[in-house]
This record gives C-alpha cells, structure tokens and sequence, in this order.
C-alpha cells in the first residue's frame, strides 16, 4: 500500500457506499494523519465503520466529518473510537445536526483524551445543558461551540468552567 500519503480529502459524497473499505485503509494505513470525510451522508451504518477503524489507527492526527448526519446511535459508536484512540489532535463535528444526548457521549470521551487540542462541535443543537460536560474538561488549545444553542447562560457557564477547571498540569 502507500506508505508517503500523510493527507486524504474524501469529500461531498464521493464515499457512497465505500465507508467499509475506508475504514479498512484507516486500520491498515502506516502513514496517514489527516482525512476529511465532510459531507458524505454515510449513515448510522457508515459511521460505525468508520468508528471501527478510528479506533485501531495509531497515526491518524486530524478527523474531519462535518456536514454528515451523526445520530444518537451513531454517536455512541464514535464515543467508543474516541475513548480508544491516542493520536487525534484535532476533530471536526461542525454541522452534523448533533443534538445534546451525541454531542454529551462524545464530549464525555474526550474527558480522557490528552492528544485532542481542537474541538470543532459549532452549528449543532447541542444547549445549554452541552456545557456542564466541560466540568472535567480542560485540555483544548482550540474550541468552537459557535450556533450551538448554548445562548448567554450557557456561554458563561462554559466560560466559568474553564476558568476554574484545573489545568492538565495542576492535575498531576
């Protein structure tokens, strides 16, 4: 297989039905650290795939899957990726109609994570209730909740929540 291909752009529908094989590549690849798979539609199904090969690949740096559908179900089985993998930097979840039960699975992973410094979870219907995950959280460099039905209220608990959460540092 290609052992030189660091960046992979598979975008706006081009996957189809290929989500197994693309999962497949993500278990087996030696080299790649970046793939966006924005705007595809793969479904609970495809999304589960690609989950199972997140969950194996130990190069993988950036994911990127904005503007597909992620579901509840869906969800779950990315949270299960997430806990698993030790090499993303950096996720994409704009746009991906999340509503707070996906959203809170996901953000729940993440508490462990001590590689994912870039967070994008903007333009999901996430609310206000999203923010309180953030209590145990406190590790991103880069975090985007813009459009995220969080409003004001939310906004500030967010911002009290990160001020007041300990440092990765402190916590040693």
């Amino acid at each position: 297989g290609n052992t030189s291909l660091k960046t992979l752009k598979l975008t706006c529908g081009v996957i189809g039905d290929n989500t197994l094989t693309v999962s497949e590549y993500l278990k087996g690849t030696p080299c790649l650290e970046h793939i966006d798979l924005s705007e595809n539609s793969f479904g609970i199904k495809g999304l589960n795939q690609i989950a199972s090969g997140l969950s194996i690949n130990t190069t993988l740096l950036t994911l990127v899957l904005s503007r597909n559908e992620i579901h509840e179900m869906a969800a779950q089985q990315l949270k299960v990726a997430l806990e698993r993998n030790r090499t993303l930097t950096s996720l994409n979840l704009s746009r991906c109609k999340l509503k707070y039960e996906g959203g809170s699975s996901i953000l729940s992973s993440l508490a462990h994570s001590s590689t994912l410094a870039k967070l994008n979870m903007g333009h999901n219907n996430l609310g206000i209730n999203f923010c309180l995950g953030f209590q145990t959280i406190n590790h991103f460099k880069w975090l985007n909740l813009a459009n995220t039905s969080i409003g004001t209220r939310g906004a500030n608990i967010l911002i009290c929540l990160l001020y007041t959460s300990p440092s990765p540092r402190d916590r040693q």
